[in-house]
């Protein structure tokens, strides 16, 4: 009996202490909760207190003030979100909400946030600037933003409030203050989700339109709104006997921007087909972001009353010559396609002389944005000489000048053209000397100087100054080799001119009176090619002594020292040296003796002018730049016309038949 009271006193004092510990451990906890909530607290006042107290400072601070303070980016190791709602400190941790008034003249848009804020005073108001998310966010009339998030205020929910914070009549947002604070997620409860955009922000709203009207090409469309808006723009598609409500819009406008509430809104669409149905609306867009549409309205253009409007226009290729081709490209809006009757007018000129050339274009159909194109092929004109030096030049031709080969109809007579001396080349009588015989020239005819009795001589005097001038001529070689090759020579032994080939690429200038040589070569930089031509010009001015002037020219292309000065003694031509003779296609000092190096090429358009021409001038004589210029004659099947005369000049070397390879 003993033992089995002494069994329940033990059990009734274990259950005791039990009791005792279990309870004395629940206040403890508890405590320690206190106390963790206590410190939470601390951190959270010691937090605003921080706040307050640069404000503080600022306010009792000089005009221009200026600091940076850091508030911490966890409390007790966990997140929390703040912000600054006008004068309130704001700080969300844990699911509640604590509030601080911040004294101080605040200006507006302030900002409080964890991390670097930066506080100034100026015009006396105190302004912090943050990180804070909600920098980035826009304020509806019944909401505020917190830490990146916005809230509705309660009391002014609208439906979409209602439906959304409120399903089934059962709060799942605790209620704070007059504020609906989001749980994010914190409790079992099921997340409001956060604001963006904002549901109790509502559409924006027309109060005036959408107005518009339109032409045959283009819809102007007028509206206002309520508020502020973005954005606004215009959805339209084409609509032949559909329905608008039914159709989907697919082509939108350009956008304009930052319309102010009750201020017009324009919108400008263009390029519309004329007599067609189309359905448009207008969307706007508030400050954040939500959007509002209006119904579908239906329309159609007037019958087409435009002229067609060119947009762009380029030629192809970039550089023409005789016997080939360009092409006209044309980028035009014409909804109702051109007639038969437009064409392309191309005006060709050459001082006095002009021609015209009607041309049709060929219409792309396949696209409204019409791409029209015209092939012109550039030809000879029977009016023009088949080839000639610039007009320009002929002042050049004064005393002494020889100018031949560029206008041989004579075939039977080597004579030149014109010239100030004697015309005709030098004949000995000897039927062993023979002329050479013709072939054909870079622009008709040209001498074929193979062998060195096919050399051609005549006679210096009038026809050629040895103290300055210019040569020009035009080359094509039958060889491709190393030999030295004499285009061109004049003078005696100890006095004399040469431009001749050397070694298998270079050309050289060069001219000799006694022991002093001058010379310019053009180094190995011309790629000789068998029938390939090539236009050389040498340039010469010795009639000053102290500074004597040579130049060697290569399908335009200059050669020479870029001071123009060459060393040594300026020739001149004595008179004994009457009866000198130059020679094309060979190098001699007399039409007597001997000559060597031949040409073995064709020779064609030889100039001697007594002109130091320029880089320029040499240029313009490779063949005669006539210029063209466009008119366009553009009628539409409704006979809306326009004529666009003098587009694009340009100006062509029509005498080429090919482009020189070696001008590049």
């Amino acid at each position: 009996m003993k033992n089995s009271q002494s069994s329940f006193e033990f059990l009734l004092l274990a259950s005791l202490m039990f009791l005792f510990f279990t309870g004395l451990l629940a206040v403890i906890g508890q405590q320690m909760v206190n106390l963790g909530e206590q410190r939470n607290i601390k951190d959270i006042e010691d937090i605003m207190e921080i706040v307050r107290s640069e404000i503080q400072l600022a306010e009792t601070s000089m005009q221009g003030y200026q600091r940076s303070f850091l508030l911490p980016q966890t409390i007790n190791g966990r997140e929390f979100d703040m912000g600054l709602i006008d004068d309130t400190l704001v700080i969300l941790y844990q699911g509640k909400r604590y509030d601080a008034f911040m004294p101080g003249q605040l200006l507006p848009d302030t900002s409080v946030y964890k991390g670097e804020n930066f506080v100034e005073k100026t015009g006396g108001m105190i302004f912090i600037n943050s990180s804070d998310p909600c920098n980035e966010l826009f304020e509806g009339e019944k909401s505020y933003c917190l830490a990146g998030t916005c809230y509705c205020y309660i009391g002014y929910y609208d439906e979409h409030c209602d439906e959304s914070q409120y399903p089934g009549e059962t709060p799942d947002g605790v209620l704070e203050d007059d504020v609906i604070v989001d749980h994010c997620g914190v409790d079992e409860s099921d997340a409001i989700d956060c604001v963006r955009p904002d549901p109790c922000n509502f559409p924006p709203e027309f109060t005036q339109g959408p107005e518009y009207y339109s032409t045959d090409r283009n819809l102007t469309v007028n509206f206002t709104s309520n508020e502020d808006l973005s954005r606004a723009y215009v959805s339209y598609d084409y609509c032949d006997a559909c329905n608008c409500e039914d159709l989907k819009l697919t082509n939108h406008s350009e956008a304009i921007e930052d319309i102010p509430a009750g201020s017009l809104g324009e919108i400008f669409i263009d390029y519309l087909l004329p007599s067609t149905q189309y359905c448009f609306n207008v969307t706007i867009i508030d400050a954040k972001s939500t959007p509002n549409s209006s119904d579908p309205i239906r329309f159609t253009t007037d019958p087409d009353s435009t002229v067609p409007q060119i947009i762009d226009w380029h030629y192809t290729p970039s550089d023409i010559y005789l016997g080939s081709e360009f092409n006209l490209t044309l980028k035009m809006y014409e909804p109702s396609e051109l007639s038969g009757d437009s064409m392309m007018i191309i005006n060709s000129t050459d001082g006095a002389f002009s021609r015209q050339y009607p041309i049709n274009y060929n219409y792309d159909a396949g696209s409204n944005m019409g791409n029209y194109s015209s092939v012109f092929v550039v030809e000879p004109d029977d009016l023009d000489d088949p080839a000639n030096f610039s007009d320009t030049n002929a002042s050049y031709l004064f005393e002494p000048g020889i100018t031949f080969f560029y206008n041989l109809f004579n075939h039977e007579s080597l004579a030149a053209d014109s010239s100030v001396g004697i015309a005709e080349p030098y004949d000995d009588g000897d039927p062993a000397t023979d002329f050479p015989d013709l072939a054909n020239g870079r622009f008709m005819w040209g001498v074929d100087v193979i062998e060195t009795s096919d050399c051609l001589s005549y006679e210096t005097l009038d026809n050629m100054d040895v103290e300055r001038g210019t040569i020009q001529f035009w080359v094509s070689p039958h060889w491709d080799d190393t030999d030295t090759r004499t285009f061109f020579s004049e003078g005696l032994l100890q006095s004399r001119m040469a431009i001749q080939k050397v070694g298998s690429e270079q050309l050289r200038f060069l001219i000799e009176k006694g022991t002093y040589e001058y010379y310019i070569t053009t180094g190995d930089s011309i790629d000789w090619n068998t029938g390939q031509w090539y236009y050389i010009a040498a340039v010469w001015d010795f009639t000053n002594p102290a500074s004597p002037y040579m130049r060697l020219f290569v399908d335009g292309k200059e050669f020479g020292d870029e001071s123009g000065e060459v060393s040594g003694t300026p020739l001149a031509l004595a008179a004994d040296d009457a009866a000198v003779y130059f020679n094309i296609g060979c190098l001699r000092t007399t039409p007597s003796m001997g000559a060597v190096n031949p040409a073995n090429a064709v020779i064609d358009q030889v100039r001697i002018s007594g002109a130091v021409l320029t880089a320029e001038e040499i240029i313009d004589d490779m063949a005669i730049a006539r210029k063209y210029y466009i008119d366009l004659y553009l009628v539409d099947i409704e006979q809306n016309s326009i004529y666009e005369t003098y587009l694009g000049e340009k100006r062509f070397r029509i005498n080429y038949t090919e482009k020189p390879e070696s001008a590049s």
